[in-house]
């Protein structure tokens, strides 16, 4: 109903996410944006969806061009920042933190956001600097509190920590996060009696604390104390059965003991009093997930859990897990990037990202994610499974040697879902020259997981040259996945380029080449698509870039002869001096156009038109829609009065490719007077004429359509210049017999 308004667009991006469909979103955000290049909102929440997806490249692009036309909006500066973080571009994102900082300097997230930024480059005094900032600016200031006693911890500095975090609680008694802090300090100085009572004063303030129930359970467990606090609970509960803190901790404590049994039991029975506290859901949830067997359930669980507590770090750690358990790694990988980002400090959940990553075939993220778990805690539960990633990880496909690729046979046959060893363990059979194995290997890895990527990716590229059609397939399901990923959009566009949808494949590797604006296999491909619509300058200028971006590549003399044949195609005298060096590229190569209309422009040059014909005929069977072989055939067929119908249909399609061609116009005017249409005629006519005012022709068949039109003046004019430029043969009677009939 409203198929150009962007606002509609963006209204029904915002309904889709709110019922989970991103790709969907997407879709219509694309739209909104496309309509209206510069709708803000669309292009904020457009490159948000693509940062949490893991894909930060297009965000960035985007995001770039919005600060430029609007700095004024923060908000897109700051996600651009953090698009920069994602991707790794650590430096980028501290150049707009500094920006924000002098042009905000009052703001305390600023300098927040940009110590962060220092820690992830272990530039710690840096950072330091940069949180200790933030609480001059605003002293009650949580986050930044918290990124500065961590910082203190790190570096052993206890009791600067902990005055700190007493300074602030002696200000906010009531502040249940400000005793959690303060026992998180006095676990590391050891002195766990005062770590208690900080806990249970942190619950008296807060009941639903999830990280102060878990803390002082562990804090039992590491006194061996769970049996004493059990029993302190069971008669808490005989005293009073609604006591739901001590439900909570009951449950807490008995997860820790492993008995899973009266921990659920226990959960369940704080639900029945208080069915809507989050916490016990989530914990239930994980319960079911990890130690019951009961996926489903534990989704439900956690499913309620997260619509009850939309914003907790926690619970979208556990769905998130839960789904990647499922295998639905997308849906988890946002939900674990969002707990993540505020679970900075929790190797676990560093770990759960990582793997999600890593079984997304996402390597650069996973292997972030995972070095930085063993930086915050070298000896967490997941410990010797993230190790174990980054062993794979760290392989090179290109040097690895015999003893590796047993090594990941072995993995491979332990882990036989391990999509990073399959890929590695193909990439090492492919570079030996075992093509089968490979294909069976990334068969495998898309075996175990549909929606691998990169399995697909991989597999398309080694089914190209044998079957294009099952390649061009593959690389639709993977695009249809990751419409977003430049290199599978790559390497669809290559596909479509081979199977013969050339107007697609330039669409695609245009895409690309936003993105990816250095990459020469992208701007050779880029070429080639041009090309086959006939958009020569753009295809050449296309080509020369990817010669002149300085980066390796593979088709470097592909290039070269690109542009030598598309130079010498507008060049016939030239094109007759490397008639030898055509033929020998045609010899290895018959269907390489460039050289073919070099071909049929010597065969014109000599002339030999009933060589030249069958050359563009040929071309049009490689490329239906290559404007330069529709002139050249329209042109020669229009020679013949017998194949005007064929002549019309090519010059029509000339015509919308070179609007303002004169041999063009003269061609399609020529058809449609021998098909009776003078006034058409006599306009495309004399537009021909106004270019090209030496040719005879043309004034004849002006001056013949005016003649039938009845304008004897400027008939005769026309019809004496074509006469003037020495018309010759029949036309030259004809001219002479209306000019006789004009006096």
């Amino acid at each position: 109903m409203f198929p150009q308004v962007p606002a509609v667009y963006y209204q029904l991006a915002l309904a889709c996410l709110a019922n989970k469909k991103a790709d969907k979103a997407v879709g219509n955000l694309n739209q909104a944006v496309n309509l209206n290049p510069k709708f803000a909102d669309a292009i904020l929440l457009l490159a948000e969806i693509q940062i949490r997806s893991g894909n930060a490249g297009p965000a960035i692009v985007s995001l770039k061009q919005l600060t430029q036309q609007q700095p004024q909006i923060v908000s897109a500066r700051l996600l651009l920042a953090d698009a920069y973080r994602t991707q790794g571009s650590l430096d980028s994102a501290v150049q707009i933190y500094r920006e924000l900082e002098k042009a905000y300097p009052k703001n305390p997230q600023v300098p927040l956001l940009l110590g962060t930024a220092f820690l992830q480059q272990k530039k710690n005094t840096e950072a330091r600097m940069e949180f200790d900032h933030a609480l001059e600016l605003a002293p009650d200031y949580l986050p930044a509190l918290e990124q500065a006693v961590n910082l203190d911890l790190m570096e052993k500095q206890y009791a600067a920590a902990q005055q700190r975090v007493q300074q602030q609680a002696g200000q906010n008694p009531k502040a249940a996060a400000l005793q959690l802090l303060l026992a998180k300090v006095l676990v590391a100085r050891g002195d766990t009696n005062q770590a208690e009572s900080a806990l249970l004063k942190a619950i008296e303030l807060q009941p639903d604390s999830q990280p102060a129930y878990l803390m002082l359970a562990q804090l039992y467990t590491a006194a061996n104390q769970n049996q004493k606090a059990l029993a302190d609970l069971q008669a808490a509960l005989a005293k009073n059965p609604k006591d739901v803190a001590a439900l909570m901790l009951m449950g807490i404590t008995y997860s820790v003991e492993k008995d899973y049994q009266d921990a659920r039991d226990a959960y369940e029975k704080l639900l029945d009093i208080a069915p809507n506290v989050a916490l016990a859901i989530n914990n239930l949830a994980c319960l079911y997930a990890e130690h019951l067997g009961q996926l489903d359930k534990a989704y439900q669980l956690a499913r309620q859990a997260r619509d009850l507590a939309p914003t907790d770090p926690a619970i979208a750690d556990t769905l998130g897990w839960i789904l990647y358990q499922k295998g639905q790694y997308s849906s988890a990988l946002s939900l674990l990037r969002e707990s993540a980002d505020k679970l900075y400090a929790v190797p676990e959940a560093q770990f759960h990202l990582g793997m999600t990553y890593y079984m997304m075939g996402d390597e650069a993220n996973a292997r972030t994610a995972f070095q930085r778990a063993l930086q915050l805690n070298e000896d967490f539960p997941q410990k010797n499974e993230c190790n174990q990633c980054l062993a794979v990880l760290a392989i090179d496909v290109k040097t690895a040697q015999a003893d590796t690729r047993v090594w990941l046979e072995k993995q491979v046959a332990n882990q036989p879902s391990d999509p990073v060893a399959l890929a590695r363990l193909a990439a090492i059979y492919q570079r030996e020259g075992a093509v089968d194995k490979a294909i069976a290997t990334y068969e495998a890895a898309l075996q175990a997981n549909p929606q691998n990527v990169m399995a697909m990716v991989n597999l398309a590229r080694l089914y190209a040259p044998q079957d294009p059609q099952k390649a061009f397939n593959l690389a639709k399901a993977a695009y249809k996945l990751t419409p977003n990923d430049p290199l599978v959009a790559h390497t669809l566009g290559r596909l479509a380029f081979l199977t013969g949808d050339y107007e697609w494949s330039l669409n695609l590797l245009q895409l690309t080449a936003q993105v990816q604006p250095q990459n020469p296999e992208v701007l050779y491909d880029l070429g080639e698509a041009f090309y086959s619509m006939g958009r020569v300058p753009d295809a050449r200028i296309a080509v020369q870039n990817a010669l002149q971006t300085g980066a390796a590549f593979s088709r470097t003399n592909e290039a070269k002869r690109f542009l030598a044949m598309t130079d010498l195609a507008d060049k016939p005298a030239q094109a007759l001096t490397a008639q030898s060096q055509v033929e020998a590229i045609l010899k290895s190569a018959p269907n390489y156009v460039p050289a073919l209309m070099v071909k049929a422009a010597i065969a014109k040059q000599k002339p030999d038109l009933a060589m030249a014909g069958p050359i563009y005929e040929d071309v049009l069977n490689r490329y239906p829609d290559f404007a330069p072989a529709q002139k050249q055939l329209a042109i020669l067929y229009a020679k013949d009065p017998n194949n005007d119908a064929k002549a019309y249909a090519l010059a029509v399609k000339a015509r919308k490719a070179f609007p303002g061609d004169p041999e063009v116009a003269k061609t399609l005017g020529i058809i449609v007077f021998r098909q009776g249409d003078y006034p058409r005629a006599a306009n495309l006519l004399q537009e021909s004429a106004a270019k090209n005012s030496a040719d005879a022709e043309v004034f004849y068949y002006l001056g013949a359509a005016q003649f039938q039109l009845k304008s004897r003046a400027e008939s005769k004019v026309n019809l004496q210049q074509a006469l003037t430029l020495k018309l010759s043969g029949q036309q030259a009677a004809a001219a002479r017999q209306m000019l006789g009939e004009l006096k």
